[in-house]
């Protein structure tokens, strides 16, 4: 009788193992194809208290001028006061410290002949979370002015499964429209908005919003941050991406951490990379 069941316990612990191995890539894409129980995020529409009208409300709460008053004061939050803020209509520079002092724009009020209005920037990362976990990162930023720009960006991870031997890949792209809110010529800081996007097996994808910001200090070195958040199917897609360059003319070389949430699991990384601006 025990005999006959050593092979039925044996299944059933390598039916177990195959389970728990499962690899943090493959347990990404499988939640984000299954949408997440919201059950407990729902509301009883009957059960409020709220009222379904505005008899209780201020007689001017929704006039004209509050209305222009919330406008104006987002408008002036989001994209700035190009009258008052002078910083707003900097130039856009060829390449950070192509004059030794200037950043990503020139000083406020500067204009030169070295002043784009076009600019291509590449960076290039190698990630590197273990040696069963690697990935690459590949950003293109087209500043189409010197007001916004356009960001691509492609993500490659793989993982070797240490049960199976064999490799799982995840591929997701961002495509984004980007905006300084400020633009100094040591600093800069803005927003994104646009999507992102699963390949593979989930094919899937959503609105993506971030922040941004750059520093540059000399000699010739610069600190860059982004946080990007989404969601699918009920699940956070957050982008987390820190990094030091050092610039020399056109080039740059970057060491950094970037850090993403892909439904449940996380996943950390070292980068390291080059860039070139044209």
């Amino acid at each position: 009788m025990i005999k006959s069941l050593i092979p039925l316990f044996f299944l059933l612990l390598f039916i177990n193992v195959a389970a728990f191995a499962q690899t943090k890539v493959d347990k990404s894409k499988s939640e984000l194809k299954n949408n997440r129980n919201t059950a407990g995020n729902q509301h009883d529409n009957n059960g409020g208290s709220s009222c379904s009208s505005c008899d209780g409300c201020s007689p001017g709460f929704f006039s004209t001028d509050a209305i222009e008053g919330v406008f104006n004061f987002f408008y002036v939050c989001i994209l700035g006061d190009y009258k008052e803020e002078q910083h707003l209509n900097s130039n856009l520079t060829p390449y950070p410290y192509y004059d030794s002092t200037s950043g990503n724009y020139e000083k406020p009020g500067l204009v030169t002949n070295a002043s784009k209005y076009f600019r291509l920037d590449i960076d290039a990362k190698y990630l590197y979370s273990s040696k069963d976990l690697t990935g690459t990162h590949l950003k293109v930023k087209a500043h189409v002015s010197k007001y916004f720009y356009l960001q691509g960006d492609l993500f490659k991870f793989i993982e070797r499964d240490k049960l199976t031997n064999n490799n799982s890949y995840l591929d997701f792209y961002n495509v984004n429209l980007g905006y300084n809110r400020v633009r100094l010529d040591y600093f800069n800081a803005g927003w994104t908005i646009g999507m992102c996007y699963f390949g593979n097996d989930v094919q899937r994808g959503n609105i993506q919003i971030g922040l941004n910001a750059e520093l540059f200090v000399k000699p010739k070195l610069s600190f860059s941050t982004a946080y990007r958040w989404s969601w699918i199917n009920n699940n956070n897609i957050r982008e987390f991406d820190f990094s030091v360059r050092y610039h020399t003319r056109n080039l740059f070389l970057s060491a950094g951490y970037e850090n993403f949430r892909i439904a449940t699991p996380t996943y950390d990384f070292l980068s390291i990379g080059a860039g070139v601006y044209f």
